[in-house]
Order: C-alpha cells, then structure tokens, then sequence
C-alpha cells in the first residue's frame, strides 16, 4: 500500500514538471500588434510584422514608427510569455496571473461595432496617430456621432467619431483565444457606492489618486486589474480621504465670532441699524460688517429681505451693508469679485508643465503624439522628427523628450529665432501658426461676451472693496466711503475723487492765469497715471527740464519717463537668476494687426502665448474671480492689461513677471509702477510641485532689485491672512497703517477683500511731509505755492513795484485757498 502510494507521488511530481508542446505563435512575418509602455504612447497599440523568434522575445519592424535617423523603421525586440513559443506548464492557468498585460498580440478579430450600442464604462480601441489607443467611454451621449473618451494610461481624454472606434478585445496567449474586455470595473464600482456617499466626487480625480495608493502600485498595478474586491477597496480608501479633506475645509469655514449664534432672531437689526455707526473710523470695518462676509462666504443664496433694502432712492445703508446703488432695481449685496482665495487643492491637471506646447494642447489646437518635424529655415529640409507630449517633443532619435528651445538646439540648428516658427505639423502649420489661430479665436470671442456696464456708478468702494454709504465722484464712476477718502461726512456741492484731481493744485478745475480749453489742458501720466494741469506743472521750478515730456502730454516728469523707459527695456529679456537654467522675464500685453506680419509678428506672438500660460498659471494658484460689472476674470483683465472708465478696473498699466525653467513657468506675478513713489504686486503665484523651494524668493528679489534700480521708493502687495505670516516675516514687509494709507489715496490699487495691505521700503524714505487733503482728495506732497507766485509775479510783473504788489496779493489768495482747506476738511 505504501509503494503504490510513493509511485502515485512521483508520477503526480512528474506531471508538474511535464511541458506541453502547444504550437508556438507569432511567427515570422505575421502581422502583429505591439503595445508602447513609453511616457506619451502609454497604452497604445502599434502594427508591426515579426521578423524573427527567439526564446521569450519576438523581434518586430513597425510599419509607422521609424529610427533616429527617419528613414527606416524602427526594429525591436519584444519580451512575450513561454505560451507564445508553446511551452506551457500543466498547472498554469492564466487566472493565477490575473494583472498580467500583454506587450504583443496577433491582429484582433473583426467584430462588427454596434454604433448603437457604446455605452459610458466601456472599454473601447480608439484609431489615432497610425495606433489603436485603450479608452473607456467617458460620456452618455448615446445618440451622438462622436463620443468622449478616456485614457486611463495618459490621464487624458478626447472625443472620437464613433468610426474611429472599435470594442476592445483581450488574447489569451495559452488557448490562442479571444475575448471582449467589457466595461471597466473601476466606472462600475464609483456607479454602485457613489450613492451611499453625502458628496459628489470627481472620477478623474479619484482615479488620479487611487493610482499612487499602495495596494493599486504592489498588487493591482493596471487599470485593467479584473479583481473587483482590489478595486471596491482602493476606492473607498480614496473616497475616505476625500471626505475627511471636504470637511475640514468646510468645519474651517464656520469659525465665526461668539455672537453668531443671535443671527436667527436678530439678523437683520445686528446687520442694518440706521443709528449704530454715526461715528466712522478710518478705512476700519466694524465686526457686523466682519460677520456679513463671512457668512456670504458660507450661504450661496440671498435672504430676500436683504435684497429689498438695496433701493437708491429709498434708503441710506450704513458700512454694515453692501448697496449697489441702480435706480429701481434689485441687486445682490454679495461682491463675488472681491475675495482673493487661494486653491488648497491641487487637480490632476495641474500637475502637468506649464509651457506654449501644453497650452496648444489645453485649446485643441495641437493633438497629443501629433507628428511634428523641424525644417531648416533656408531650404526647408527636414533636420528632425519627433512627436508632441504635454513634457515637451519626443524626439525619434533618441527617444528623449525635449523642450521646444532644446530641441532647436537638440537639432543642431544655428538659428535664432523662435523654434515654434520652425516646427512643423503634418498639415504644414508650424507652432506659431497655431499660436496666431489661438489669439484670433480669442479676439473674436472676447469682442461678442466682454461688456461693461456704462455711466454706471460703481457699487463698491475703491479703496476698501466693501459696499455701504458710498460718496460718488462728480467726474468719473468711482464710489468711496467717507472714511476711506478721509472725510467726516458728505461733502456739499461738487466732489471729486484724488484722482480725478491735479496731484499740484489738488483741484478738479483749473483756470487761474491760463487761458483756454480746461479739458484740452489736463495730462494724464502714463507712467504714475496721476492727472495734472499742464498751467501747474508749467509754474513748477522744473519745467524747463521737463518741457518736452509736459509738451508731447505723455509724463508728468523726468523721473515718469526714465521709469517707463527703464521698464521697456526690460520687456522680454530673459535674465538668468538662481541656478537650474532659472530665468527672468518682465513681459506686457502689446496689440498688433495680424495682417501685416512682420519681422516683429514672432515676438509678439509669443509674447501673448507667454501671457496665457501666466493666466495658466495664476488660475492654478486662486479660485477664479469674475467681476460683475463686466462679466470678466479679473486675472486674464490684469494679465491683458485691459483698460475701463472705472479707475478700480483700469488695468492698463500693469506688467507681468515670468520665473521660467526652460521653457516651463515655475512662477509668475503681475506688478504695477506708479511712478517713483510705490509699485504694487496684487498677484503672485508659485506651481504647486515648486513651492518651498525658494522660487518665489528668487522671484520677488529681481523684481526688487529691477526696481530699486528704476528708483522705486516702496512696493505695496494685499496679503490674504493665510499667507500673510509669510509675506511679514520671509520676505520683510510690514502691514500699513490708516495714515500710511491715506498717502496713496491717488493710486488704485487693486485690492480684495479680506486682505491685509503690507508694505516694504525699497530705499531709503525721503523726509516725510504732511499730506495736504481737501474734501478728501490727498495730495503726494505739498506744493509750496508762495514760492511758485514769487517765481510767476516776477517773471509777469514789468517793474519791480507792481511785482511787488503781485506777490503780496498772490501770498494773499493762497493763504484764502489753504484756510479754506483746513476749514473743509475738519
């Protein structure tokens, strides 16, 4: 009994060992298909014929991809399981390697596709670029001609005429058998528990995430992995996650002041009292009005009673209130456009290079793995092929992926120009090409949707941002609070903004000893953007020096246009900072006329391509922000340099600062000169996967330097709360008081709410000097008149007698003016 127990053993050990002799595949000039696992082409089947066999590993020559050299196809050799040479253990079974991927497959059987019958989930073959690309059904247009498909393996997505796709089939190497794929069981699994979830989630992301989970890198590692369970339980490890980040950030959100709890029965009179803040402090917001944000921040909708109270003619609301001030109609309280929040959260799409290439593909201009070649610019002869990725050109020779700047130089080329005017598709449009198609699509678009409301006083403040009991200027759209403009209460008669008055004379009008036109006889800076009368800057003791720049009515001074001469010089260069091929930019939107394509078309082309990537950039780092007025973002409005009737929104002088690697945008900001006195960078933003690694530093310290060097005195930037521990303590500026403040009131800062503004000197302060304000408009300095009538007297009187006379009454009326002044303001 024993013996036949060992002889039943040994025969059993004897099977294991036992190979059957199955038929080999893939033989010698059959046509075959092979999958790429190459960063770009991830999951994507290319044809090709087998050449020769060799233990485990086929030899292939494909039909479409071609060597370095470009001139003959590309061989090479593929690893494939013992079943495809036949020899197959008797206890393997292809369900004890249910991860496994093939790299190389017969060509699949024709099956006839039911158009009808693609549904969202399915696993699906899409023709593209000379190769079948895995995707999954990505929408629920049944009815459609074309469909929105996925690609687990690039992240990405696009959508397919439906006889560009087939249904996906799997080989089985062992029985040399097919079988469809079906739906992907990731979709299937986020349709079953997405239900029992109190949140909507985002699959892409989700996907995006589960990848880099620890279960899906050591145990599932495909996203065709057929085991459910695997699946069901990454998911909800994600899902977890997710929700436990969702509430944080919403339980961050109610941390609101120990009065709250009163809002039920006392919303509106803690919120609107008529008598509660006759007293105003200065540029302060009293912690109602606190409350009134915060909690706009919180509830998506209006309370109706709030909404009644914001008639014009009506009533007057007091600062605890926003008031949009229209005749007879309705308005929100609520100011989308003025809260500066940065994203906590970084999408997958974000984690991509910000270049020109990537932002063709963003606008499906350009197609990923589309086949480019770069051509010599004297003959036109082909130096390289290569194909596009979101990380640069791939290119043939060498498989390595290059910038568009490398792989000019990769080329051997000695041009200099830009490589995008010499990188060509298929379709013979180069790169610059398409950046020009861009810019007149978006031209065209902007001109139907953009529209300002005009002759429309604005509903916020300009200083502060808030609404409420709101002063409006006789001459312009602009609105202030009292207390913002130094005021007391609401002045009598006429008023005008700081900036709607001489920055000498402080006065709207102007008419003392000069004849003429008043409005033929006002300049406005186009550096410090301030507003002066040409016959008071004429009574300056400068104006000699400064005659043909207050003449030609483009500066108000010398230093005005050393400053904006200084700055055009700038533009463009690429300066070398830091180390890692770090660089440099100060760029400005400039307009052209894309019919006249000359030599300087190619700068300015890419100069816009520039900008949009900053844009990019800047709607990576905070929540977009649309300006009700207008209807516009306020980042594309700045970047754009956009102008409007309405100081607050006239962006025009505004550039933009490009921290790049390469050609990648690591970090960017937009900053804005007024004259010598200060500058203002509302908006800087570092990438997410370069943060804290002093980017930002590197950033900020050209543009001081740049600066410092133009004579620049201060630099002015609003920090929101969550950063502004950084800005103080990192990078050295301080928070600005009331009365530091009040010295800028000329300049219009672009601010947000719920900002701090901070400052840094950039040289030494000259000695300060009171400012001189009258009905709240501020004053850069004080204008010593009595000087300048001795100089005008004198040089007008024809003996020195009746000089004498005018000097006196010249002292006699300025002494009047001032009084009056002094009387006004207090």
């Amino acid at each position: 009994m024993a013996t036949d127990i060992r002889t039943q053993l040994i025969l059993e050990q004897s099977r294991k060992r036992q190979r059957l002799n199955h038929s080999p595949k893939l033989l010698p000039n059959e046509q075959v298909e092979v999958r790429s696992v190459e960063e770009g082409f991830r999951g994507s089947w290319h044809c090709a014929t087998v050449i020769e066999c060799k233990t485990q590993i086929r030899v292939v020559k494909y039909h479409h991809l071609l060597c370095g050299n470009g001139l003959e196809n590309l061989v090479q050799f593929i690893p494939v399981l013992f079943a495809v040479d036949g020899m197959i253990p008797t206890n393997w079974r292809p369900s004890n390697f249910p991860n496994y991927r093939g790299k190389i497959r017969p060509i699949p059987p024709w099956v006839f596709n039911d158009e009808d019958h693609f549904h969202f989930g399915q696993c699906v073959d899409v023709f593209l670029e000379d190769a079948w690309w895995e995707g999954v059904i990505f929408d629920h247009d049944d009815d459609s001609d074309e469909r929105l498909v996925f690609f687990p393996d690039l992240g990405d997505e696009s959508r397919v005429l439906l006889k560009n796709l087939r249904v996906t089939q799997d080989w089985d190497a062992t029985t040399d058998t097919w079988s469809f794929r079906g739906d992907w069981i990731f979709l299937e699994i986020i349709e079953e528990i997405k239900v029992d979830l109190p949140f909507f989630v985002y699959v892409k992301q989700i996907w995006h995430e589960l990848r880099t989970t620890k279960c899906f890198v050591s145990e599932m590692k495909e996203w065709t992995c057929p085991v459910k369970e695997n699946w069901k339980e990454t998911i909800m490890e994600v899902m977890v996650d997710k929700f436990k980040l969702l509430m944080t950030d919403f339980f961050d959100g109610l941390r609101f002041s120990e009065d709250l709890d009163v809002r039920k029965k006392h919303f509106l009179d803690s919120m609107i009292n008529f008598d509660s803040n006759q007293d105003t402090v200065l540029a302060n917001k009293s912690d109602c009005e606190n409350l009134i944000v915060e909690l706009n921040n919180v509830y998506k909708t209006n309370d109706s009673d709030g909404e009644d109270l914001s008639k014009k003619n009506n009533v007057v609301l007091h600062n605890e209130t926003k008031v949009v001030k229209k005749d007879e109609t309705l308005r929100t309280n609520r100011v989308k456009r003025s809260s500066k929040r940065a994203r906590k959260e970084v999408s997958p799409k974000y984690r991509t290079p910000r270049t020109v290439l990537t932002w063709l593909i963003d606008n499906n201009i350009v197609l990923p793995r589309a086949k480019v070649q770069y051509c010599c610019k004297k003959d036109g002869s082909i130096m390289k092929v290569g194909r596009v990725t979101r990380n640069g050109i791939k290119c043939n020779c060498c498989r390595s992926v290059f910038s568009l700047l490398k792989f000019q130089k990769h080329v051997g080329s000695n041009n200099s120009g830009l490589p995008s005017a010499n990188i060509f598709l298929e379709d013979g449009r180069s790169l610059l090409d398409c950046q020009l198609q861009i810019k007149l699509d978006q031209n065209s678009g902007l001109k139907k949707t953009q529209h300002e409301i005009e002759n429309d006083s604005d509903h916020i403040c300009s200083v502060c941002h808030y609404g409420g009991k709101l002063v409006l200027c006789d001459q312009c759209p602009s609105s202030f609070h009292i207390s913002c403009v130094g005021l007391k209460e609401v002045p009598d008669g006429e008023w005008f903004c700081p900036s709607c008055c001489c920055r000498i004379c402080n006065q709207n009008k102007f008419s003392e000893y000069y004849e003429g036109n008043v409005e033929k006889n006002i300049l406005n800076c186009e550096q410090c953007e301030k507003q002066y009368h040409i016959g008071c800057l004429k009574r300056s003791k400068d104006f000699l020096k400064q005659k043909s720049y207050i003449e030609a009515k483009r500066f108000c001074s010398l230093r005005c246009a050393e400053i904006f001469t200084g700055l055009q010089r700038l533009l463009g260069k690429s300066i070398p900072v830091g180390k890692d091929n770090l660089t440099w930019t100060l760029r400005k939107n400039k307009t052209f006329d894309h019919s006249n394509y000359s030599s300087d078309m190619e700068d300015l082309i890419e100069n816009y391509s520039k900008l949009n990537v900053a844009i990019s950039v800047m709607h990576e780092c905070f929540e977009p922000v649309k300006e009700p007025r207008n209807g516009g973002d306020i980042v594309e409005d700045v970047i754009f340099c956009r102008l409007s009737e309405l100081r607050r929104l006239n962006f025009k002088g505004f550039y933009t600062v490009l921290l790049e690697k390469d050609d990648e945008l690591i970090s960017t900001a937009a900053v804005r000169v007024y004259g010598e006195k200060v500058a203002e960078v509302p908006l800087v933003g570092t990438r997410f996967q370069y943060r804290r690694r002093g980017m930002c530093h590197i950033l900020m310290q050209e543009l001081e330097k740049k600066l410092k060097e133009l004579g620049v005195e201060r630099l002015v930037l609003p920090a929101v709360s969550s950063v502004l521990h950084t800005w103080t303590r990192s990078f050295g500026f301080s928070e600005m008081t009331d009365s530091e403040k009040l010295k800028f009131l000329g300049c219009t800062f672009l601010d947000f709410q719920g900002t701090a503004m901070c400052h840094k000197l950039l040289v030494a302060d000259h000695p300060s000097t009171k400012p001189s304000i009258s009905k709240g408009n501020s004053c850069r300095k004080i204008i010593d008149l009595d000087k300048i009538y001795d100089l005008l007297e004198e040089s007008l009187a024809s003996n020195p007698k009746e000089a004498k006379n005018n000097i006196k009454t010249g002292r006699l009326k300025c002494y009047h003016r001032r009084k009056l002044k002094v009387d006004t303001f207090y």
